[in-house]
């Protein structure tokens, strides 16, 4: 399983659930916010150890971004993407499946870490 082609699935799989929020897998310039970034945190393969058993564990995480001074609008980014992803068995490019247990988020307070003036 492609580590970048499981996240790609996540990303899609959120962008149908979630309309009116941005996801990317790499940051870069023209970042539009309210937005999600879906980062690869650690690969784990060939954990096997029987014919139906897991073959891979992916870590990543989401961290979500808003233009606004303030917890409250990415805590419920967050609450939302939470909703959408924990417990989804997601169907994969190579027809493997994938399910997706919540372990924890990461929340960003501003888009600059600064107060609004």
């Amino acid at each position: 399983m492609s580590d970048f082609s499981f996240l790609a699935t996540v990303k899609s799989h959120l962008q149908s659930k979630v309309e009116d929020q941005n996801f990317y897998l790499t940051p870069h310039t023209d970042i539009k916010y309210p937005c999600c970034l879906l980062e690869l945190d650690e690969v784990q393969q060939n954990i096997g150890l029987g014919e139906n058993s897991v073959l891979a564990k992916v870590k990543f995480r989401t961290v979500c971004l808003d233009g606004d001074v303030g917890v409250k609008s990415s805590l419920d980014q967050s609450k939302k993407i939470n909703q959408h992803l924990d417990g989804q068995v997601l169907s994969l490019s190579d027809g493997r499946s994938a399910i997706v247990k919540l372990m924890g988020n990461v929340v960003d307070i501003s888009k600059n870490g600064q107060k609004k003036q």
